[in-house]
């Protein structure tokens, strides 16, 4: 996964289940048909 603006890359082959990056939730999840990804945008409240 690539994050656009700061050029920073992600890998996904890890056994994270679950990242937070920058303002963003996302949640991989095998399947039998390959991986689900789920992005949610959830910056912080001030």
């Amino acid at each position: 996964m690539i994050d656009f603006q700061t050029q920073e890359l992600y890998s996904l082959q890890e056994q994270y289940v679950t990242y937070y990056i920058r303002d963003y939730y996302v949640r991989l999840d095998q399947t039998e048909d390959g991986v689900e990804i789920e992005v949610v945008y959830a910056p912080e409240q001030k």
